[in-house]
């Protein structure tokens, strides 16, 4: 099999006569092979659009080389890499045939570096600096001191909560206490003490009593203790997390796009990028997110489906008789 696409010849640094020839030659080929293909295939240009889902003059139009009348370098290269597959030609091969010998190659954009001011160096002595010092220190001072109160606080809790005190009974003896501030224990710990505390009538009051009654006290407030927990519990209700959403950044909305059938895809939003370009197949999905409006051009737009805003977009009205859908979204 012969080749595809003719190669342009090496040439000297400056353009000559037979370099734009060649690179005219290598245009034309492009056609003149899909057309021999085509022909020897014995297909007619009809049979080609038919089976590509095209407008015959899509067809015309390639093998003619007229790229000008087709809608921009994504959909001519998708074009290509359709008639080669459909002739048994390969589509890679005419691609780069395209890219060399037409000059649509795309270019990344250029940006501009804003231009650096050398502003002038600050002394010690500028009153700036100084207090900018002044403010930073006190800052720091402020914070020393409000961790060293923090500090000395939390000291001063823990000991009021381990303090102990001396009881002298009406008998003589003297009996340490531990002071426990914590809920409800606090108002059963001060009643036993003001118990013990109180006069009795009579000297004749074991001691083993009143230890008794101070356990008896602290079984009952253990007993107590459980149900009040498990009442809680059942109070309270445990909900699983819900999934987490598609999170947007402000100011941008998204764009789904669900392919039945292969097409080429370009899209771009109100800042200028390029979202989606390229060959979507059958039964892939894309999802954009951007800044609306947002300017789409699909092609065989009949195998794309686009959800915006939660709605489907009727692409019959946007799409015209080679089956091109061109719109903007978000106006």
């Amino acid at each position: 099999m012969t080749d595809i696409v003719a190669k342009p010849e090496e040439a000297s640094s400056n353009m000559t006569t037979s370099d734009v020839s060649s690179t005219e030659q290598t245009i034309l080929n492009i056609g003149e092979s899909l057309k021999h293909a085509r022909e020897k295939a014995k297909l007619s240009t009809t049979d080609v659009a038919d089976k590509l889902n095209w407008k015959p003059s899509v067809v015309v139009q390639i093998e003619a080389n007229d790229f000008s009348a087709l809608p921009g370098p994504t959909f001519i290269r998708g074009y290509l890499r359709a008639y080669g597959k459909l002739v048994a030609l390969d589509p890679e091969a005419l691609i780069e045939g395209y890219n060399q010998c037409a000059g649509e190659l795309e270019k990344p954009e250029k940006r501009f570096k804003p231009v650096d001011t050398i502003k002038p160096q600050r002394n010690l002595s500028d009153p700036l600096i100084k207090y900018t010092t002044l403010i930073i220190v006190a800052a720091l001072i402020a914070l020393s001191v409000i961790w060293w109160q923090s500090r000395n606080g939390a000291e001063t809790l823990s000991l009021t909560k381990n303090e102990t005190v001396e009881i002298e009974t009406s008998n003589g003896e003297t009996i340490i206490a531990k002071m426990d501030l914590s809920g409800a224990e606090d108002t059963e710990s001060t009643a036993s003490v003001e118990t013990e505390v109180s006069p009795a009538p009579s000297e004749e009051a074991p001691e083993d009593e009143a230890i008794d009654e101070a356990n008896l006290i602290d079984d009952n407030s253990a007993d107590e203790t459980p149900p009040t927990i498990q009442a809680a519990s059942e109070d309270t209700d445990v909900s699983e997390p819900e999934p987490e959403a598609h999170v947007l950044a402000p100011g941008e909305e998204k764009i789904l796009i669900t392919f039945s059938q292969e097409c080429w895809v370009e899209m771009t939003d109100a800042r200028g990028i390029k979202l989606i370009a390229n060959l979507k197949k059958a039964g892939e999905q894309s999802l954009a997110s951007g800044v609306a409006p947002f300017k789409l051009m699909i092609g065989n737009a009949q195998g794309a489906e686009v959800t915006y805003g939660d709605k489907i977009i009727d692409l019959k009205p946007y799409t015209n008789r080679n089956g091109i859908a061109r719109l903007t979204l978000g106006q």
